[in-house]
């Protein structure tokens, strides 16, 4: 799956957050991140089991935009005007509301709110709320830097994560690098610049001993993964270090020296006596 797709799946997931069981309200479906001139989809859930729906609305910001009240005779929905979004009701059923927000503008980042108030006598009133940012632009690939062709068994390994986004107005995403697939331990990581306080960060490094490169086989494959909610991206990388002649052991007889012999040398060795007919 390329970066863009997994973009755009993370972006349909949303934010699902339960509310409970104590009936009336159960759950609300608000994306953390969307993008400007794009869509994002609200949810509301509901359970009328003991009592009748009197009416749901929506806000944003405390701005009422969509209501919709079942005893209406006349236009059961109600959706009011607005400029910072296109407004369409996807579905909508005894238990749930489902709303999608379209050619959405950076005016559209706020606080989303689902009402549903209860039918007489109890009137009983729930609501919840979550928080959506829309992006000016999309998340992006970090940046890997400081990455050579090839290293030196003796050589400290040291590379650095950009998160790529240039705009000081936008959320910093939160970056992490990962080895063969195995996330670096915080013990080996250095925060560059301001580490901003939802936990994103300017700039991400580490450093590894080549040698440990080289007991993993030669070669390895560093991931930075640039998070943002539930948005991610990754960058990936080879780390290769320049191996050493490999050395054997052939002991003696009765264990009391050892002769080591170039793994080279005696594949050069015994060629020759074959080519010689020397056995």
């Amino acid at each position: 799956m390329s970066s863009t797709q997994s973009m755009v799946l993370y972006l349909m997931i949303g934010l699902m957050t339960p509310i409970g069981a104590s009936g009336l309200l159960q759950a609300l479906e608000v994306p953390q991140y969307a993008f400007v001139s794009g869509t994002a989809t609200l949810r509301c859930d509901y359970d009328m089991s003991d009592t009748k729906l009197y009416s749901l609305k929506w806000y944003h910001n405390d701005t009422e935009f969509y209501r919709y009240v079942p005893t209406e005779r006349n236009g059961p929905v109600n959706i009011g005007p607005t400029d910072i979004f296109l407004l369409h009701e996807v579905s909508r059923d005894a238990r749930h509301v489902t709303l999608s927000l379209g050619r959405l503008t950076a005016a559209a980042t706020g606080t989303y709110k689902c009402e549903v108030l209860a039918e007489h006598p109890s009137f009983r009133t729930k609501s919840a709320q979550a928080f959506m940012t829309v992006l000016s632009a999309r998340l992006g690939p970090p940046e890997i830097r400081g990455v050579r062709d090839m290293y030196q068994p003796g050589d400290t390994i040291a590379v650095t994560c950009h998160h790529g986004r240039d705009s000081p107005s936008q959320p910093r995403p939160r970056l992490s690098w990962f080895i063969d697939g195995k996330e670096v331990g915080s013990s080996l990581l250095e925060v560059l610049g301001d580490d901003k306080h939802d936990g994103g960060s300017e700039a991400l490094s580490f450093k590894v001993s080549a040698q440990q490169v080289v007991e993993a086989g030669g070669s390895v494959q560093v991931e930075c993964r640039a998070s943002l909610g539930p948005l991610q991206d990754r960058a990936v990388k080879t780390l290769r270090v320049k191996m050493r002649d490999n050395f054997f052991i052939i002991s003696g007889a009765q264990g009391t020296s050892r002769v080591e012999v170039s793994f080279m040398a005696a594949t050069m060795l015994a060629a020759a006596r074959l080519l010689l007919g020397v056995s």
